[in-house]
C-alpha cells in the first residue's frame, strides 16, 4: 500500500497559511468591522484587527491539524481494510490447500480400499477359503470409512451399498 509521507513542518505551515488566507479573506467579522469603520467614520483599533488575525491563525492551525488527522485516519482505514482483505485471501488459500490435501488423502485411501477389494473379489471368484468373510469385513471397513468422512454424503454410501448388495446377492446365487 502506498502511504502518505509524514507531514513536514513546511507542509503543515503551507496548509495553515492556505486555511488562514481563506479565513481572513472570507471572514464576515473582518468584513463587518471594515464596513462599520467606513460607515461610522470611527477607526477600529489596530489591536482588534491583530486579535482577529491571531484568532483566525489559531483556527487555521486547527483546520490544518484536522485535515492531516482525517487524511491519516483514512489511510489507516484503508490499511486495515487491505490487511483484512489479505487475511481473507490467505485464509481462503489455506482452506483450499487443506481441502486439496484432504481430497488427495481421501483418493489415496479409496485407492487402497479398491485394490484390497479387487484382491478379495478375485479370492471370492476363485473360491478361496475364507474369501466371503474377508469380503464382508471389507464391506464393513468401507462403510465405516465412508460414514466417518464428511466428504461423503448419503448418496455416496447408498451407491456403494447398492453395488455391494448386488455383488453379495450374486455370490449367494452362485453358491446356492
Amino acid at each position: 500500500m502506498h502511504s502518505v509521507p509524514p507531514p513536514s513542518q513546511g507542509s503543515f505551515l503551507r496548509a495553515v497559511f492556505r486555511h488562514w488566507i481563506t479565513l481572513v479573506g472570507g471572514c464576515a467579522v473582518i468584513v463587518l468591522l471594515g464596513i462599520g469603520e467606513r460607515t461610522t467614520g470611527k477607526n477600529i483599533p489596530r489591536s482588534i484587527y491583530l486579535l482577529m488575525l491571531a484568532l483566525l491563525f489559531c483556527v487555521a492551525c486547527y483546520l490544518a491539524w484536522r485535515d492531516e488527522r482525517r487524511m491519516r485516519g483514512e489511510e489507516f482505514s484503508l490499511y486495515q481494510s487491505e490487511k483484512a482483505k489479505q487475511n481473507e485471501i490467505l485464509q481462503k488459500l489455506e482452506n483450499q490447500e487443506d481441502r486439496q490435501a484432504r481430497r488427495k488423502w481421501l483418493r489415496e485411501q479409496l485407492g487402497k480400499l479398491l485394490k484390497e477389494g479387487d484382491q478379495i473379489r478375485w479370492g471370492v471368484m476363485s473360491q478361496k477359503a475364507g474369501a466371503h468373510r474377508e469380503h464382508t469385513q471389507w464391506i464393513i471397513r468401507v462403510n465405516e470409512f465412508l460414514s466417518q468422512e464428511p466428504e461423503f454424503d448419503l448418496s455416496h454410501r447408498a451407491r456403494f451399498d447398492a453395488t455391494q448388495l448386488a455383488a453379495i446377492s450374486e455370490f449367494i446365487k452362485e453358491f446356492n
